[in-house]
C-alpha cells in the first residue's frame, strides 16, 4: 500500500463522507424550519384569539 492518497482514492472518499453527511444535514434543516413554521401558526392562532378577544369586549362597550 502507498503512502500517498491518488487523485480518484481522494474524490471516492470526499464524495462517500458527502453522500452519508448530506441527507443528514438535509434532515435537520427541513426539521429546523417545521419547528419555525409550527412556531409561526402557534403564534398566529394566539393572535386570532386575542383578536377575538378584543373585538368581543369592544362591543360590550
Amino acid at each position: 500500500m502507498t503512502d500517498t492518497m491518488g487523485y480518484w482514492e481522494a474524490f471516492t472518499a470526499i464524495a462517500i463522507v458527502f453522500s452519508l453527511v448530506l441527507p443528514f444535514m438535509i434532515y435537520s434543516h427541513i426539521q429546523k424550519v417545521n419547528e419555525e413554521i409550527h412556531d409561526i401558526e402557534r403564534k398566529l392562532v394566539r393572535l386570532k384569539y386575542k383578536r377575538k378577544e378584543w373585538e368581543v369586549a369592544q362591543s360590550s362597550t
